[in-house]
């Protein structure tokens, strides 16, 4: 019977919920209460379901720190995976303990003693095998985790494989709000982790992108004979008396669904694998660095921002004035600056002074002076998003010897299609040029400068703040 409160709101309401949030139950304790293994599963899960909903809700999703992905070449031949014995194993005696409970509700409900007596039958033998793999497994573990897994350190007999990587220590955070953690290095040989389906799409198609994904899980270890037994039990096979939670690693050809939350604590995040890295795997190749992508992961955070990806120049370098002019599309109307954004932005906030040009005069006359270079959006649609803004100059008039050119754009006034601005500050004047355009002669050697982004081994992009800010000059001829 549902219960009201003094307002009038029903305690005990089993409407659906309007969203993916948890329902919060937790004990009331009093004094002579009997206390079971149910009570005190709630309170595990009311303060689990507490910390996931904070995890999701104030800290959003994504890498916190480490994983970094290598490749290992063909590597030595001493990879971290389970036993495939034990393996086994676990995967017989779940299907055996998944029965033993099915049995043991049976019993309860049925009324007939001769069918009852069958079932208890049914249920000793289960038990009894349920008692001799848990046997076997432990003599499997070599002190391991205690669940047949090997223990650090551990090397499988498999023989090299050019599709070995490395993953170092790390943190994240899924989008259902669990921590994952990797506490120790490990290797992984992709060759074994690959569907069959997979393998042959690599082989037909000579080569493949495969995303390798990080998931929560959770295993049991340190099994233990209950010390009495309840009315329904008939042995005392091992239970497990902790629950490890650990990570294990997936990786398919099956590119992540494009991101559609634009609250992550109100809706659905659907798989809560993360992903870590987009790897290209060729067939007989050794895998290298710079086979694995890592920009495709999501750093920690409740939305990941649009940004801006590369620009049709190269930061602080010097052109000459062909080229100068080129870049800004100055008299030619397939030419101007090519802005890229990392997902697309609304059309419509393409708006005239989002991107300004600026010009200081150089050269030995007149110099010093600033003017604004006026130009003009090149094939935009109507409506809709893109995912790249090219801007022209339109004064027709062309750059000299020792000019500077300013270029501005305000992201905070470009919206994504959650309507979010562009988080748009070129941090270090790193965003990179895009391939294809002009050579400069020469540029700022930033050898050995901060080598690597903020967010880790992967390419540079803009980052928080609002405003990208770039320049690059003209050589006096």
């Amino acid at each position: 019977m549902n219960r009201q409160d003094h307002s009038g709101h029903d305690c005990g309401s089993t409407r659906e919920p309007c969203a993916d949030l948890p329902a919060l139950v937790r004990m009331n304790y009093f004094h002579g209460q009997l206390i079971s293994e149910r009570d005190l599963r709630t309170d595990q899960a009311y303060f689990r379901e507490r910390l996931r909903h904070m995890n999701r809700c104030l800290h959003g999703y994504g890498v916190i720190c480490g994983l970094d992905v290598t490749g290992e070449g063909s590597g030595p031949d001493c990879i971290d995976q389970p036993d495939p014995a034990a393996e086994d194993l676990k995967a017989k005696l779940a299907a055996v303990r998944q029965r033993m409970a099915e049995v043991k509700d049976q019993m309860a409900r049925e009324e007939r003693e001769a069918e009852r007596q069958k079932l208890e039958m049914e249920y000793k033998q289960l038990a009894a095998e349920n008692e001799t793999i848990q046997r076997e497994l432990e003599a499997l573990d070599q002190g391991g985790t205690g669940d047949g897994t090997p223990a650090q350190g551990h090397c499988s007999d498999a023989p090299a494989t050019p599709w070995l990587i490395g993953i170092a220590c790390g943190a994240a955070l899924d989008c259902q709000g669990n921590d994952l953690v990797l506490s120790h290095p490990v290797k992984l040989d992709l060759a074994t982790m690959l569907s069959p389906a997979d393998k042959r799409r690599i082989e037909a198609e000579g080569g493949a992108t495969a995303w390798l994904r990080i998931c929560h899980d959770e295993c049991g270890i340190e099994p233990a004979r209950p010390f009495a037994m309840d009315s329904c039990a008939t042995s005392v096979a091992c239970t497990d008396t902790r629950i490890r939670e650990d990570v294990r690693f997936t990786i398919s050809l099956d590119p992540p669904d494009e991101e559609q939350c634009c609250e992550s604590c109100c809706c659905s995040c659907g798989d809560a694998c993360l992903v870590l890295a987009a790897i290209r795997l060729q067939p007989g190749k050794v895998l290298t660095d710079g086979a694995i992508d890592l920009s495709v992961r999501r750093p920690i955070g409740l939305y990941q921002p649009v940004v801006i990806t590369g620009v049709s120049w190269q930061h602080g370098a010097s052109y000459d004035a062909k080229s100068a002019n080129q870049i800004l599309g100055t008299r030619d109307e397939e030419g101007g600056l090519l802005i890229r954004f990392s997902r697309p932005v609304h059309v419509s906030t393409l708006l005239p002074g989002v991107i300004e040009i600026w010009r200081v005069a150089g050269g030995r006359g007149v110099s010093g002076i600033v003017t604004g270079v006026d130009g003009a959006f090149v094939g935009l649609p109507a409506s809709g998003f893109v995912s790249e803004a090219r801007y022209r100059d339109v004064t027709g008039e062309t750059v000299q010897g020792r000019d500077r050119i300013i270029v501005v754009v305000k992201g905070d006034f470009i919206l994504d299609r959650c309507c979010q601005p562009v988080a748009a500050a070129n941090i270090g004047g790193r965003v990179p040029a895009l391939p294809g355009g002009p050579t400069p002669l020469s540029a700022p050697d930033l050898a050995g400068v901060c080598t690597t982004p903020p967010a880790g081994r992967m390419a540079w992009t803009s980052g928080h703040g609002g405003l990208f800010e770039s320049w690059f000059t003209v050589a006096e001829e």
